[in-house]
């Protein structure tokens, strides 16, 4: 299965969806965005789909928002990535994300929404937000200081630099790290061992575990939200 942006496979209740612009390293432009929230929203929905696994086609993860497409506003007042937020925040079955080579900006923070994060040992991961002027989004502020400690989530986020594979692992960003050339066939085995289980049940364990950060993680969005809009258009 393909859609604009996006390669899709479904097998034994395993759906991967493969960011697909290779050309400009699985950039996001703000359409690609949007069509990833429906594509979690349909996932969610769909009985015949258990789990669910994001990777990036070729050498690169993703270099996170595609700076040539602007970032705008649409009718209802939302940014394209907000809605990929929001998806993100209500999924409910488990959700496992296998990155190599460059995962910047939004699709770096993306991974702190993931139930697992099994990345290859070329991993290059980057917060540039305060290069750009930006504040963190996908809930990152609230989200990156619980998985990594305070102290090194402000390092990440004021210095913007570069983080290794082994680096995120100690960090407890990432999971498990494999070679470039087993990761996704190991994420894969294990996502099918998952999906092999009642959906209900894991549904049930899902939704306990994201009960208690909804509140605190609603709290960063609208915080980091109002940030950024007033550095890109202005107090």
């Amino acid at each position: 299965m393909t859609s604009e942006y996006f390669l899709k496979q479904a097998e034994a209740g395993v759906l991967l969806i493969s960011f697909n612009s290779s050309h400009k390293k699985n950039a996001f432009t703000n359409a690609a965005w949007r069509s990833l929230a429906v594509e979690l929203d349909a996932a969610k929905q769909d009985d015949d789909v258990t789990v669910v696994v994001l990777t990036g086609v070729g050498d690169d993860f993703s270099a996170g928002h595609d700076l040539a497409d602007s970032p705008e506003k649409d009718a209802e007042g939302n940014l394209a990535y907000q809605y990929t937020e929001r998806a993100l925040a209500a999924f409910d079955k488990p959700l496992l994300m296998c990155p190599k080579g460059y995962a910047i900006g939004g699709a770096a923070t993306m991974l702190l929404h993931a139930d697992m994060v099994y990345a290859g040992e070329s991993l290059k991961l980057k917060l540039p937000f305060a290069a750009l002027g930006l504040s963190p989004e996908f809930g990152s502020s609230y989200l990156l200081p619980k998985v990594a400690g305070p102290q090194l989530a402000a390092e990440m986020l004021f210095c913007g630099e570069f983080v290794t594979a082994d680096e995120a692992l100690a960090s407890n960003i990432v999971t498990r790290v494999y070679s470039d050339t087993e990761l996704l066939e190991k994420t894969l085995e294990i996502a099918r061992s998952i999906a092999a289980k009642r959906l209900d049940a894991l549904r049930m364990a899902k939704r306990c575990l994201i009960a208690a950060r909804r509140d605190a993680l609603s709290a960063a969005y609208r915080v980091e939200a109002k940030a950024i809009e007033d550095a890109l258009f202005g107090r």
